[in-house]
């Protein structure tokens, strides 16, 4: 991955988890958490980069239950 793409997903991941920390379950903050740091830490060590596959897929479980969540607020507030 790119330098500046993986430097755009980590302050994305920053983003969402500062926008919805509020809403999310302690165990949800704290994966967040270690993918955001493992991230960081493949973004400064290039040998690290094997792990962004399955790293990767924690990420998108993460969006995943965010956005259901956040969906499921905002329906109920219809």
């Amino acid at each position: 991955m790119h330098p500046s793409s993986l430097k755009n997903c980590i302050a994305t991941l920053i983003q969402l988890r500062n926008a919805y920390e509020s809403q999310l379950d302690a165990s949800v903050l704290e994966e967040l958490d270690d993918v955001i740091a493992d991230l960081e830490a493949i973004r400064d060590n290039d040998q690290s980069k094997k792990r962004l596959g399955p790293l990767s897929d924690r990420a998108l479980q993460l969006i995943d239950y965010i956005v259901r969540l956040v969906t499921n607020i905002t329906d109920l507030m219809k």
